[in-house]
């Protein structure tokens, strides 16, 4: 390289984007309130709320906790899903709540 010469360089900036885009358990799409940072849905009665396997879908380059299809207990409480950006500074915290039909 000699003086004068442009130097180019490539830089790719990592994703801040975690959104958690599609939330689904026991055939049901739950509802997303990204303001509120709360998902809601009722599976039909019957449905054991102990051992369900959510489908996530997140923002592309995320990574969620827990990640989509690990079994989880919704009988109790509301569960806490973390969706980490690419740039693995930017996060947001989701609270499902899974309630079965009477």
């Amino acid at each position: 390289m000699s003086a004068g010469q442009p130097i180019l360089l490539n830089i790719r900036l990592k994703s801040n984007e975690c959104k958690l885009l599609a939330f689904r358990a026991a055939g049901v799409d739950g509802e997303i309130n990204e303001e509120a940072g709360t998902v809601t849905l009722q599976v039909p009665y019957g449905t054991d709320l102990t051992k369900l396997a959510p489908e996530v879908t997140i923002s592309e380059f995320a990574s969620c906790s827990p990640t989509s299809g690990a079994v989880q207990d919704f009988s109790k409480d509301a569960v806490k899903y973390i969706v980490t950006a690419q740039d693995t500074n930017t996060t947001k915290e989701y609270l499902v709540t899974v309630t079965a039909a009477a």
